[in-house]
């Protein structure tokens, strides 16, 4: 049986919709804090946590990943990673895990990113 996901709630095999929508929220939330662009964020988010998290379960796409990235700069490297599907190819633990590593990281750094609640909460005008 799927548990439900702590962030978001969801109990699907492949990553939501409300999943996708609530990483581009706090993408913006987080560029507000640090004066990156919401893509810029993205770009990073992708680079520090997706990948290595697709990495970790997928081998030929670390090996894919190293051998292309390689020669590259970091901001080479970020701007590859935007160019990647990468969320949209990934399972809903997958995404939870993703999500719940960008909530703790940026919440060590006193981010605090909405979940479902304060964001129903917030649309409701609580």
């Amino acid at each position: 049986m799927n548990r439900p996901c702590p962030k978001c709630g969801h109990v699907e095999p492949h990553r939501s919709l409300s999943q996708n929508n609530l990483q581009y929220k706090w993408f913006s939330v987080i560029s507000k804090h640090t004066g990156d662009t919401p893509d810029m964020v993205r770009a990073q988010c992708k680079l520090r946590y997706g990948i290595p998290l697709i990495c970790a379960e997928d081998a030929k796409f670390a090996e894919r990943w190293q051998y292309m990235t390689k020669t590259m700069t970091y901001g080479e490297k970020l701007t590859a990673a935007l160019m990647l599907p990468l969320t949209q190819n990934i399972s809903r633990e997958q995404m939870c895990e993703y999500l719940t590593t960008i909530d703790q990281v940026y919440g060590e750094m006193g981010i605090n990113l909405p979940n479902r609640e304060t964001l129903f909460a917030e649309s409701m005008g609580y």
